[in-house]
């Protein structure tokens, strides 16, 4: 079940100080007036491209007139998630998860053979945890924790790096990170 939403309402209603409509005008802003895709979004692109290219949608929004990705500087619009986050920010997240868009959803992923259905939503909870939390040379470093193994990863390879005295970006510890991250990759497909 998407739980960063939820995840984002909790955060809000423990820490926020300004209205969330306020919050998600920037965003609203951006997705109606387009973003410039940048170099990294352009890789993503390409490497997502038959993926992108599945739904009418997903080439309306990153591909040009032409069936062509969108080359960098070019403007991508998100007029959709702009009235989604118009919508959310009004309403609240009840509706993700207990109203009209999570039967939408369901139906949807019904339709091409997903798994998600309604109660799951709606039996959805915010999980709070403690961060894992770790020290990398001077920088106290806090990430997800388990189940998530994204963290943990980072902080074994981090470890491995730890007593490394080579400069950044000299070959020797280019070296060790490739190799730290080659044993991390073996050790995800054990």
């Amino acid at each position: 079940v998407p739980g960063a939403l939820a995840g984002a309402f909790e955060l809000h209603k423990d820490f926020g100080t300004m209205p969330m409509k306020e919050i998600v005008i920037p965003s609203i802003e951006a997705a109606r007036n387009g973003v410039k895709v940048v170099p990294f979004q352009y890789y993503d692109f390409e490497l997502l491209l038959d993926i992108i290219k599945v739904t009418k949608v997903g080439k309306s929004i990153f591909c040009d007139e032409e069936g062509n990705l969108k080359k960098v500087g070019e403007l991508t619009y998100f007029p959709e998630m702009a009235n989604f986050f118009e919508f959310i920010a009004s309403n609240g997240v009840y509706e993700f998860y207990k109203g009209e868009i999570a039967s939408k959803i369901e139906v949807d992923h019904l339709l091409r053979g997903g798994y998600l259905k309604r109660e799951d939503f709606e039996n959805y909870r915010v999980i709070k945890s403690h961060p894992l939390s770790f020290w990398h040379r001077q920088y106290q470093i806090q990430t997800n924790p388990l189940p998530s193994t994204g963290g943990a990863l980072v902080a074994l390879i981090l470890n491995h790096l730890e007593n490394d005295t080579n400069s950044d970006r000299s070959k020797e510890y280019i070296r060790n990170l490739f190799n730290s991250l080659k044993e991390v990759a073996q050790f995800g497909h054990m």
